[in-house]
């Protein structure tokens, strides 16, 4: 985000490495009144398909899509193209665009 409005991106509203204590998580489990199988900690990997590249790149900015149409209703009317140019790129650069496809 910093690259395209030159601010440093806000702190995400909920610690997506909270779900990766698996001892907490079991803890609140149990005390809602679940009980847990063997294996359900396990891990592997999943692939996504997000879609066509052209689109899913909102899928990938979801969180910034309000200020990115602030910023546009603001006169800044090239921004979700450089936006989507940006994701494009980096989708690219990092191996995750497969046949057109943001994986």
């Amino acid at each position: 985000m910093r690259e395209l409005t030159g601010e440093t991106p806000p702190a995400p509203t909920v610690d997506p490495m909270r779900l990766a204590d698996s001892a907490l998580l079991d803890k609140m489990f149990e005390k809602a009144g679940f009980s847990v199988t063997n294996g359900h900690n396990e891990m592997g990997d999943l692939t996504f398909d997000l879609g066509a590249e052209d689109v899913a790149w909102k899928s990938v900015m979801i969180s910034h899509l309000k200020r990115l149409e602030e910023m546009e209703v603001a006169g800044d009317e090239g921004i979700q193209e450089r936006t989507k140019n940006l994701v494009g790129k980096m989708a690219t650069n990092g191996g995750f665009v497969d046949g057109g496809r943001l994986r």
